[in-house]
């Protein structure tokens, strides 16, 4: 990015571009140029969060561009408010610019071409402006950039959970939309991957609550963090998570899980359901659009 574009835009607060919807109306986009970037973002703010294999952070991000393009993509970048660097890709020695090839990209998520899923690296909060030239034009992509633990902050919302009867656990039903796995329930963005009647034979108890291994999966629309929180519904009762019992889960950006048939765009995350009881039980998850509630049943 030329040095007169970044001392134009010292300014406070950090100019964000602003999001667009995409052909489906479904993801937020950051770009006006043929290449456009699909990322958790949340009125211009972007959230990092620390990989193993280096000092840089990740945020990130899916580049996309109507099917039909053709050509090279070149991105940079820098800081724009202060000292401080910007790379692309390694976490240990990022490059300085990113290049695209479109030519051998076939992959399409919400009716756009992924051309590749590279993260941008920064070590630092603070307003960055992208440059990418692609198919004859220059776009430019300013956001501000936060730490994870921030995004947390924004997404807890009262927790409402559905009620149920004592004789009645209204089950969230199973879908066919996850093409990986069979047996998700939920409507989306957000699934409890082979959920529904989860039975406490055979598991482990510590500290009052059992332990039952589970997945969620996030759709392609969803690229966001995801606060889980949920507690019995049928009778008095927490509802617990993780190997360290605590009533919420963070679900983060990025996910280290993969599976056989998982299609670019997915995230699995594995961890426990900590329930202290046999019950109905309901769990709220809250993202930057919306929450949605998934019910599921534990036997003994």
């Amino acid at each position: 990015m030329p040095s007169t574009c970044r001392s134009s835009l010292r300014v406070s607060p950090c100019p964000v571009s602003q999001p667009t919807a995409s052909a489906t109306g479904q993801r937020f986009l950051l770009g006006d140029g043929p290449v456009r970037l699909a990322l958790a973002n949340l009125a211009g703010l972007v959230f990092f969060e620390a990989t193993p294999g280096g000092r840089w952070k990740a945020i990130d991000a899916l580049w996309t561009t109507e099917p039909g393009f053709t050509g090279e993509v070149l991105v940079r970048g820098a800081r724009l408010d202060g000292p401080g660097e910007l790379g692309f890709a390694d976490a240990d020695d990022p490059l300085n610019e990113l290049r695209i090839s479109s030519s051998a990209q076939t992959t399409t998520i919400d009716d756009r071409l992924l051309l590749a899923t590279t993260a941008v690296r920064v070590k630092v909060a603070g307003c960055y402006g992208l440059q990418i030239d692609a198919g004859g034009r220059s776009s430019i992509v300013i956001f501000e950039a936060r730490p994870l633990e921030d995004a947390f902050a924004q997404l807890e919302r009262p927790l409402k959970l559905p009620a149920a009867g004592s004789a009645d656990c209204p089950v969230t039903p199973t879908t066919e939309s996850v093409p990986f796995m069979a047996g998700a329930r939920g409507e989306g963005p957000v699934y409890l991957a082979g959920g529904g009647r989860l039975s406490i034979a055979g598991s482990r108890q510590s500290g009052g609550f059992w332990f039952l291994k589970n997945a969620w999966v996030a759709d392609p629309s969803e690229l966001g963090p995801i606060l889980v929180r949920g507690g019995r519904i049928d009778a008095p009762g927490d509802l617990r998570f993780g190997a360290d019992p605590t009533p919420h889960l963070q679900l983060p950006i990025r996910s280290y899980t993969h599976t056989s048939g998982q299609p670019p765009g997915w995230r699995l995350f594995v961890s426990y359901l900590r329930p202290p009881s046999p019950g109905c039980y309901a769990m709220q998850l809250d993202t930057f659009t919306a929450s949605l509630w998934l019910v599921f049943d534990v036997t003994p």
